[in-house]
């Protein structure tokens, strides 16, 4: 009889154990996102036909990144303005459109082939969302204050028929404002802005491909800095992070003299 009671009250004691477990908050959420990821896999099934559609996703993005820079690149600017002349100045506006024209079929693709989210923000972690869609944000915004938005679409190339590679401004190297937290405001804004989103499948492929984009594009865009002010931007560089603010949050620790 002794014995039968201990049992009962050890079962008792595991019962109210699994339902502490049950019951925790994080472990709902951690069960909420498994729970997501097999929905997913089950309407996916990673056949042959769902998984070619993701191949085609990746690939769209790849050749759409990798023409966007090719058509930019120092080669190919070099080249069209010694052969297009004083016509290289509709270059710019050509190259944007061209931009928008072919990411709309990208973009097209990707929404057609969406699944439902695996991850989904949970609320105790939306501060974190809404701090760094507040953060891509703000870089966009500081960064415009810097750059010439007429210069970047080639609106000024056109109307003051000249043919400058640069769209800050000034033409001349600035460290000034957020160019003091960050050589690169506008790419350092499009990581916060992508993965603060709710993640399926089709957004995981096209986040992870334009990270890697913006990371190239941000060091091809150096080697022209480099050649455009030389040493000049080498100091700037020196001082002065490129994407994640590190040189400016040691500054402010303490850790570098300002």
């Amino acid at each position: 009889m002794l014995l039968r009671t201990r049992k009962r009250q050890s079962g008792k004691k595991q019962q109210k154990r699994r339902l502490l477990l049950t019951s925790d908050f994080p472990h709902d959420n951690t069960q909420q996102f498994i729970d997501r990821a097999k929905k997913t896999y089950r309407q996916t099934g990673f056949s042959a036909g769902a998984t070619m559609k993701y191949y085609l996703l990746a690939l769209s993005w790849i050749i759409y990144c990798v023409l966007h820079s090719w058509l930019i690149s120092t080669s190919v600017t070099d080249f069209l303005q010694q052969r297009l002349g004083g016509a290289y100045r509709f270059y710019r506006l050509f190259y944007n459109i061209f931009s928008i024209i072919t990411l709309l079929p990208v973009i097209i693709y990707s929404q057609s082939i969406k699944q439902e989210p695996f991850f989904i923000w949970p609320e105790y972690l939306l501060p974190l969302k809404y701090a760094l869609l507040l953060t891509g944000i703000f870089l966009f915004v500081a960064g415009a204050r810097h750059y010439s938005l007429s210069q970047f679409s080639g609106w000024a190339q056109i109307k003051e028929k000249t043919s400058s590679k640069l769209i800050n401004e000034t033409g001349v190297l600035s460290s000034t404002g957020i160019l003091g937290v960050v050589r690169h405001p506008f790419y350092a804004g499009i990581f916060p802005l992508i993965w603060a989103n709710d993640l399926d499948i089709t957004t995981l492929i096209t986040n992870v491909i334009l990270s890697i984009y913006v990371l190239v594009g941000t060091l091809l865009e150096e080697r022209k800095l480099v050649a455009e002010f030389g040493d000049a931007y080498l100091e700037y560089s020196k001082t002065v992070s490129m994407l994640f603010p590190l040189q400016w949050i040691k500054k402010k620790l303490g850790f570098i003299p300002a």
